[in-house]
């Protein structure tokens, strides 16, 4: 259902060669201005196009607008040049499983479904937005899956996981107990616990729930792909439930786990020879978060995914030298001044992209940098990322009504 092998692979392939071939010998390549963004973005797809999982990564306050734009590109020629069938978003399971499931049934996706399930944090931008159609495009030929691996509920504008999921999962109960968790279930997607938040009797009312489901669910003895998807989506759903009144360290350690979860729940509804694009912020991609603050004894999607696949995956990042940045319609703010010795700092004098493969991130050695965003933090940097864009001057996203 998901190949994109033959002639057009060949042909992309071919590109990609010559994209390698045509570069300079060096390790980190310098694009001027002009056409520096298409060049850039054609080292780094000749760089990765033989892997089996490249992580794409971005700050953590989500609102860089040029590394969104290089993102959304990247991802659209891995997708046609390089063979890659499958993207899965730091964003929820639910829709994204609906979407799975509707595909395989023969229906013909919306784009609108997409983007709703890509999620709010994106789905805004004017970059991402440009995407949205190729993706769909790709869906519904049968070229490309899509997933999400994020176990969080209540997405503003989701298609699937605000109403219609509910009433799916608890028409699997008997009346009484469906009547009990579509008001049990509907609380804990539109947050309306009240000022003093979920408490324990909260979430053991949803535990019950998960759990009569998944009963109901081994008790119809149903093996397809349908009682798959919602055994996933309840599993989640409960997750997220008991993750919301654990401190906040087994909080993120719980979000992290969701996404190895629904990650590989993913990769086992895929061909065996898929080649899977993840996309999400650097914190969760990242080859380790030793150095940083609340992630650092955090075991990440990003650190099991490496010492899973190994040489067989590769961590994409980007750094800012100068610039801003806006979250959605909230305020925008600038980017500091790169710290001394940062690697920002080694590349004042850029103008437009430098993309830096795994030699020449290798090279950088010890020196604080601000590739998770935010705070510089100083560690081998090849530790934390395999390929490196640094962007001269980042901006805001566009924003869209």
């Amino acid at each position: 259902m998901f190949d994109l092998r033959g002639a057009a692979f060949a042909a992309g392939m071919l590109i990609a060669i010559i994209a390698v071939l045509a570069a300079p010998a060096c390790a980190s390549r310098e694009t001027a201005p002009r056409d520096a963004f298409s060049q850039t973005v054609a080292a780094a797809v000749a760089d990765h196009c033989g892997e089996e999982l490249v992580l794409i990564g971005e700050s953590g306050d989500h609102g860089r607008g040029a590394t969104l734009a290089l993102k959304s590109a990247i991802v659209r020629s891995l997708i046609d040049q390089c063979g890659f069938d499958a993207v899965l978003f730091e964003s929820g399971f639910y829709d994204f499983g609906k979407i799975f499931l509707d595909r395989d049934a023969g229906a013909v996706i919306a784009r609108e479904d997409i983007a709703a399930s890509i999620g709010g944090i994106w789905n805004r931008y004017s970059e991402v937005a440009e995407l949205t159609p190729f993706l769909t495009e790709r869906v519904n030929a049968g070229a490309l899956a899509v997933g999400g691996i994020d176990f969080n509920l209540g997405s503003a504008g989701a298609f699937y996981s605000l109403d219609a999921m509910p009433a799916e999962l608890t028409g699997l109960l008997e009346a009484e107990a469906a009547g009990i968790c579509a008001r049990e279930m509907r609380r804990l997607i539109y947050s309306s616990y009240g000022r003093d938040g979920p408490q324990r009797a909260d979430i053991d009312a949803i535990s019950e729930c998960a759990d009569a489901m998944l009963e109901a669910l081994d008790e119809a003895g149903a093996a397809d792909l349908e009682a798959a998807v919602m055994r996933q989506m309840v599993l989640n759903m409960r997750a997220y439930a008991d993750a919301l009144i654990m401190p906040r360290d087994q909080r993120l350690q719980a979000r992290e786990q969701a996404f190895i979860s629904n990650f590989d729940w993913w990769r086992s509804q895929l061909p065996p020879d898929s080649k899977v694009i993840v996309w999400g912020a650097s914190v969760h991609l990242a080859k380790t978060s030793s150095g940083l603050g609340l992630f650092r004894e955090i075991d990440t999607l990003g650190a099991y995914v490496h010492r899973i696949f190994g040489d067989r995956a590769r961590f994409l990042n980007f750094a800012a030298v100068s610039g801003s940045y806006r979250f959605r319609d909230r305020e925008e703010q600038t980017i500091p001044e790169p710290a001394p010795v940062s690697v920002e700092a080694l590349y004042l004098d850029l103008e437009g992209y430098r993309y830096l493969d795994a030699s020449a991130v290798q090279a950088l050695g010890v020196r604080p940098s601000s590739i998770y965003g935010g705070a510089p933090v100083t560690d081998e940097v090849s530790s934390i990322t395999d390929s490196l864009i640094v962007i001269a001057r980042e901006r805001p996203p566009g924003l869209l009504p």
